[in-house]
């Protein structure tokens, strides 16, 4: 008798087993069908904003495309029939940037070689300083002067690293090698104390130059240690890959020493030739006072923490209606979108892209830049970016969501 009840005990938790096991199959296979339900209706709800983004990127890109010209050199302005074109290398490099936005094309990528390929070809030609350009009979003529130096080749080593990154094949820049040596050699001649200054005949160090050169180093670094075929078969790829790595310590702890204001908590525009600060105007002038303030989040770098960006940015926009597109200057700074995105201000972003497209729809004629569509190109991929992180967002991510935002709220009464 013993041995029955101990068996009729044994069968009666086997079927506790099954029942449980029964219901857990049961409960899962209902939250996977509510979870698809859920993401299915996201991908519906978002779908338009998805589309949007998607043909404004698109769209934007064909237009950076049509200005591409002799040699591979991306123009500044719309190239009409009466207008000679200019070539200014810092937003020919932006341009190209706006090109590898998103997942670039197989033609995108080889447009930004042979942009690479010519840019390439005049460093090494001109030791390390690209002039402005002009097209003139159909033949690209050197202007023989330049913004600056030091922010040129960071443009153009951040391109460089970036086509890489995205796919481009650096066997298809000729000069590749030679102009990455070049370059660090100009950057070597221009630097003091970490950072570098405009150019040899300029001793002055600009915040948001040094923050170029700072986003260069970075982007090189990660490149010079991908394991990209072609780098690695560059001859002085040690040397190459110690400079930017060593280089790249040092600037941001020079920019951080020298450029960030600890009693105003604010930075700096500039230092003079002895590191003494340059003039700051005041948070209500727009360039380059209270644009730097912000431009460490468009170069990607981190120097101050997050509520002081927030504070910056808030005056920032608190100072100046940057999304109406009314500054009333010939730049329409679509930069700051790009910043605002960074900060996960969506709907400035979004009022930006909107009022953009009020005043620029159809007509592309000068003073519009090249580099306003390339900046424009990369705030709609990071608009496109958000929406699909959203579409895609599980039923679990958004009840943790919204768990968090009610803890938050409680725990800030």
């Amino acid at each position: 008798m013993r041995g029955a009840g101990k068996k009729r005990r044994t069968n009666s938790g086997y079927r506790h087993v099954l029942v449980c096991l029964g219901l857990c199959i049961m409960i899962t296979g209902c939250f996977l069908r509510l979870n698809q339900r859920y993401r299915d209706m996201n991908r519906e709800k978002y779908a338009k904003k998805l589309n949007y983004y998607s043909a404004c990127m698109k769209r934007e890109k064909r237009w950076i495309a049509g200005q591409q010209s002799v040699e591979g050199a991306l123009c500044l302005y719309e190239i009409t029939e009466s207008a000679k074109g200019t070539v200014v290398p810092y937003f020919s490099c932006q341009a190209a940037l706006g090109l590898l936005a998103g997942t670039p094309t197989e033609e995108e990528l080889h447009m930004v070689a042979d942009y690479l390929s010519w840019h390439a070809k005049e460093l090494v030609k001109h030791e390390g300083i690209v002039s402005d350009q002009e097209i003139i009979e159909g033949k690209l003529v050197s202007k023989k002067t330049q913004d600056s130096v030091d922010s040129y080749l960071a443009l153009y080593f951040t391109l460089l690293a970036t086509y890489a990154r995205k796919g481009g094949d650096l066997s298809e820049i000729p000069d590749a090698e030679k102009s990455v040596e070049t370059g660090t050699r100009k950057l070597a001649e221009l630097t003091n104390r970490g950072l570098t200054k405009v150019s040899e005949t300029k001793e002055i160090y600009y915040f948001m130059d040094n923050l170029e050169v700072l986003e260069a180093y970075e982007n090189m670094d990660v490149l010079m240690n991908s394991g990209d075929r072609s780098v690695e078969a560059w001859d002085q790829k040690e040397q190459i890959t110690d400079f930017f790595y060593e280089n790249k310590a040092k600037s941001k702890k020079a920019i951080r020493a020298v450029f960030w204001n600890e009693g105003d908590r604010r930075f700096e525009v500039g230092a003079d030739v002895g590191f003494h600060a340059l003039e700051f105007r005041g948070m209500d002038k727009l360039y380059p006072d209270a644009v730097a303030q912000v431009y460490p989040l468009a170069c990607g770098v981190e120097l101050i923490e997050k509520e002081n960006e927030q504070v910056l940015y808030e005056q920032l926009s608190k100072q100046h209606a940057w999304v109406t597109l009314e500054q009333g200057t010939t730049f329409e700074w679509p930069v700051l979108s790009y910043i605002a995105l960074q900060m996960g201000d969506v709907r400035a972003a979004e009022t930006y892209v909107k009022n953009y497209y009020r005043k620029y729809n159809e007509d592309r004629s000068y003073p519009y830049k090249v580099t306003d569509a390339a900046w424009v190109v990369r705030t709609c991929g990071g608009l496109y970016d958000y929406y699909e992180e959203k579409a895609d967002r599980d039923l679990v991510d958004a009840i943790c969501e919204r768990i968090e935002n009610i803890t938050g709220k409680q725990e800030s009464k």
